[in-house]
């Protein structure tokens, strides 16, 4: 396998179940992608948790504390530390509160094959609050069709990042957007960084998505989603969301910015 380096950002801040449960699917999934994964890093930046969190167990991680005042969590401004501190020439954004599936790590690969796409999505579905993922068979019972299946899907956009129809994928047209989390190389990523106007819960990922379509073109971008296997998928493990997260004037303001950001026009 290449030498290529595959480094995976996670914000961070009073996440510390949910991260370990997160770092802990990242490892079993190591064991069961064996040796035809890229290498990988982890890199874990946290702002403003009550006491740090503890990734020193897993010999993958590492932790990058991120001292600036930040009342209402700026996850761009930690995503955008995550790839200024990131190795890799691969870049994989996922939240702390994901539980990734047993070939999820191969997914990233996808990007250096000679039909490479320009991102890499992974379709997420939400694992009931509370349900804690105990063993590597539990973890494994997860990521079975009828399993993975039954659970609601989140967001994965289609033909723009702002449209996710409910429906069938067959029926599901236009580019692969996916959601928050996916992985870009380093070299198509370029300077473009995530926009730390917005603050705090809402429409950033959106904006992200949006502004490296611009940058590809509608003619040249291609996203990838796998969706047949499960394996290839992750979860979001829900739970309640803090004040300094879902927070209402930010999020009002965040709408107002990405509102401003698509009335400039779609990509050509």
């Amino acid at each position: 396998m290449s030498a290529v380096l595959h480094s995976i950002i996670i914000p961070h801040r009073n996440r510390h179940d949910h991260l370990r449960q997160c770092l802990q699917s990242i490892e079993w999934a190591q064991h069961t992608c064996g040796a035809g994964t890229l290498a990988h890093e982890v890199v874990v930046v946290d702002n403003g948790s009550a006491e740090p969190p503890g990734v020193s167990r897993w010999g993958f991680a590492r932790l990058v504390v991120d001292e600036r005042p930040m009342p209402v969590v700026n996850k761009c401004a930690l995503l955008n530390r995550g790839i200024d501190e990131a190795r890799g020439e691969i870049l994989t954004f996922l939240d702390a509160d994901a539980i990734v599936g047993p070939l999820w790590l191969h997914g990233a690969a996808r990007l250096l094959a000679d039909d490479r796409p320009t991102l890499v999505a992974y379709r997420v579905r939400y694992l009931p609050q509370g349900q804690s993922v105990t063993s590597p068979e539990v973890w494994m019972a997860l990521f079975t069709a009828a399993a993975y299946n039954s659970r609601q899907r989140a967001w994965e956009g289609y033909g723009t990042p702002d449209r996710s129809p409910r429906l069938p994928p067959e029926y599901c047209w236009g580019p692969v957007f996916g959601n928050s989390q996916f992985s870009v190389r380093r070299d198509v990523l370029g300077d473009l960084r995530w926009d730390e106007a917005y603050i705090g819960r809402g429409w950033e990922d959106l904006d992200m998505l949006w502004r490296l379509w611009r940058r590809i073109g509608s003619a040249a971008y291609r996203g990838f989603i796998e969706r047949d296997d499960p394996r290839y998928c992750l979860y979001h493990a829900k739970h309640p969301y803090s004040a300094d997260w879902r927070n209402g004037p930010c999020t009002s303001a965040n709408l107002c910015r990405w509102t401003a950001l698509t009335a400039e026009g779609r990509p050509q």
